[in-house]
This record gives C-alpha cells, structure tokens and sequence, in this order.
C-alpha cells in the first residue's frame, strides 16, 4: 500500500470539527453561552482566533460575529477567518463622523454601510466582523430599517414615478442623470 492510498482526505468542517475534542474550551464556550455573556479569545494569534470563532460556531449552527479594535484589524481578521468560512464575510466599519472639521461626506461609505446593514437584518451573510467603533454609532431601529426596504422582483414591473417618489422620500437626491450610487 502506497502513502497516498493510507491518506485520508478531510474536509474544512472536519477540520473545524476538531474543536469538539477540547473539553474545558467547550465548557467554558457553553456557560457562557447560559450566562449570555460573549466569550473572549485572548493570548492567541489571529489565525487561531480565526478558527475558534469559526469552529465553535459551527458546532452551535450558527453565523460567526467576531468584533475586533479597529479597519485595519477587521481587513486582517478578514484574511484569516476566510480560510474556515466557505461564503461571504461581511465587515461592519465604522461611520467616518468628524465634529470638529467640516469634511464631505462619501455617499460611497454610507451606501457600503447601508448594504452591510441590510445583509445582517436579512442574513445575507456567512460571517461577520465589527469594528468597535461601529459598535459606538447610532442606528436605527430594525423594524423602522426594514420598513425603507424597497423590493423589486425580477422581471417584475414597477411604476417609475412612485418609485421616485419613495427614494426622494427615503433621503436620495433627484437629478436628471443619474452618475453614481446614491442619486
């Protein structure tokens, strides 16, 4: 028999499913989890945090949310948890808000926000990361969030006119050509 023919081959939730050998890392997972308390990973690199938060997620069948400091940190969480997650994952980032400056405002960011809102409220997503400034900004309500949804189904028809009529009254600015995102 050959090495190759001895070798098995494992999969990512095989991999992932290793967790399940830990027994104090479980213990301590599930009283937190009783107490609805968050579970801190600390003393360990990213790639590992990246597969605990992975891994014992999927043993409870759920998304993974990992809040980290800051962008940078969430760029490379991103990198690194992308390894154990077979889909989408989302970063929620800060508002850019300066108080004392007069800075323009990016439609861009704010419509990148808008998007990362929506696919939490309606679990377009395979994992998320949150910036902890993010955790700072003001939203607004889910419900009230949701209600602004407007859904258009494909091949569907639509009356143009009250649709412009919604998007005026839900903040978007009305121009004859439209030349990005927002207008």
């Amino acid at each position: 028999m050959t090495l190759n023919e001895e070798q098995k081959e494992y999969g990512i939730e095989d991999l992932l499913g290793l967790i399940n050998r830990d027994s104090v890392l479980l213990q301590n997972f599930d009283e937190a989890e009783q107490a609805r308390q968050h579970l801190n990973l600390t003393g360990m690199c990213d790639q590992q945090k990246a597969y605990m938060a992975a891994a014992l997620a999927l043993r409870k069948g759920k998304k993974t949310t990992v809040v980290v400091a800051d962008a940078g940190r969430a760029r490379a969480f991103k990198s690194n948890i992308s390894a154990f997650i077979d889909g989408d994952v989302i970063t929620l980032y800060p508002e850019d808000i300066d108080y004392i400056n007069a800075v323009a405002r990016s439609h861009e960011l704010e419509i990148g926000r808008t998007a990362v809102l929506t696919r939490i409220l309606t679990g377009d997503y395979d994992a998320l990361i949150i910036c902890a400034g993010a955790l700072l900004n003001i939203y607004e309500e889910p419900t009230r969030f949701r209600e602004r949804f407007i859904r258009v189904n494909f091949g569907g028809t639509i009356n143009p006119g009250s649709v412009v009529k919604e998007l005026v009254s839900l903040g978007y600015e009305r121009c004859a050509t439209v030349k990005e995102r927002g207008e």
